[in-house]
């Protein structure tokens, strides 16, 4: 009567697992609360305290809040040495003054704080006001200006409230003359600050027109500029479609868009980038988003210019009887208002082809339809790869690797 059967057998098997497991919950529960050492090799097998990494970005952030002091910057961009020989090696000190500026701003993107810091000093003045005026010292200028601006809005403020925006755009006409191979970052630089301010509704009025934009994104291929004219056209452009439309700004976007996408975006464009078809895609999404707006604007903005063209009379300047004799005729300006009119009727018919090619197309582009995976992914490949790296250069530093174990 007293003896137990199978079915008892079987609960008192469950219960020493669960017993365990509650024995063990307790002892880890008790040794989190606990302060005294473990004896179990778990504090043993960690890895010893780095502190390499803290001291060196503490020190970097104290040189860069140091430099940001009155008088240092200046004290440097006024003695540039620039190595105006194209066949001969750079000196040292070429070297250095070459360098600095890109380190500077670099260091200023990365600690705000120090940049706010060198907003206010007599520095900034200097370089908003005397320096950009200098040829050689513009380019010093602009290079310590554009990275912290390019990820601070208070300091694209802080640049133009010092009027720096009547030599930007100066220094963006200057080099419209010159040849495309001729531009250097120079242009790249001052094409970055008047993309930013274009994002500032209160700047955009001072700032550069979204056909100037539309000019640094050329037919011919993407220069380094072409990403902050993309950028610039993003901003503006729903606020003055018809220039959109005759500047020819939908098929130069449409271009940087053209290649494949998948397995690997490969641009079609000379010169282009993975960055520029994305940024291209987004935007060429937004066009076709306002796609029956801008198509009913082209239409008549195409009836407006066939009258002109048809009232210009033929293409062909009619030649006098010097130019018969031989005599070189320059075009007047007569004859560049009818080209102008020409080339945007040419760009607005571009643009209706582009915007009925493109009727079917997502609005949004691939990456951003696929965000959420893309960055799961991506931050448990890169997290993956940085702990492995990380552990086995340890155990490689102390000594235990799998090849010795």
């Amino acid at each position: 009567r007293n003896a137990r059967g199978p079915s008892h057998r079987m609960l008192g098997r469950l219960r020493l697992p669960s017993r365990r497991l509650a024995e063990e919950a307790r002892r880890a529960f008790s040794r989190r609360l606990s302060s005294a050492p473990r004896d179990d090799g778990f504090t043993e097998a960690l890895p010893r305290r780095d502190v390499i990494a803290p001291l060196f970005c503490a020190g970097v952030y104290g040189f860069t809040w140091i430099m940001a002091d009155e008088g240092r910057v200046q004290s440097l961009a006024d003695n540039v040495d620039v190595n105006t020989d194209p066949n001969a090696w750079p000196t040292p000190n070429q070297v250095f003054h070459h360098l600095w500026p890109f380190i500077a701003g670099t260091f200023g993107m990365l600690f705000e704080s120090a940049a706010c810091k060198f907003t206010q000093t007599s520095d900034m003045d200097w370089l908003c006001k005397q320096a950009l005026q200098d040829d050689t010292k513009a380019a010093v200028a602009l290079c310590l200006l554009t990275a912290p601006a390019e990820h601070s809005p208070a300091f694209v403020r802080a640049v133009f409230e010092h009027g720096t925006m009547p030599r930007i755009k100066e220094i963006i006409q200057i080099y419209k003359t010159l040849r495309r191979a001729e531009h250097d970052e120079l242009l790249v630089n001052a094409a970055v600050l008047t993309a930013k301010a274009a994002a500032l509704p209160d700047l955009q009025s001072d700032g550069l027109g979204l056909a100037d934009f539309v000019w640094m994104v050329p037919d011919d291929k993407a220069y380094l500029y072409a990403p902050y004219g993309l950028e610039g056209i993003g901003w503006l452009w729903q606020k003055d479609k018809k220039t959109l439309l005759t500047s020819g700004g939908i098929a130069r976007v449409a271009e940087l868009m053209d290649g494949p996408m998948l397995p690997i975006p490969r641009p079609t464009k000379a010169e282009s980038s993975m960055a520029n078809m994305e940024l291209a895609e987004r935007l060429m999404g937004r066009f076709v988003e306002d796609r029956a707006e801008l198509l009913h604007i082209a239409r008549a903005t195409e009836a407006e210019l066939v009258r002109l063209v048809n009232a210009s009379g033929s293409a062909a300047p009619r030649k006098t009887i010097w130019q018969k004799t031989g005599v070189h005729r320059g075009e007047s300006e007569l004859d560049v208002a009818h080209r102008v009119t020409r080339e945007q009727l040419q760009s607005v018919r571009s643009a209706i082809a582009t915007l009925e090619a493109n009727a079917g197309m997502p609005v949004t582009s691939f990456l951003e339809r696929n965000s959420t995976y893309i960055h799961v992914t991506s931050a448990a490949v890169f997290g993956f790869a940085y702990g492995a790296a990380r552990s086995y250069l340890r155990g490689w530093w102390q000594g235990v690797t799998p090849s010795v174990c």
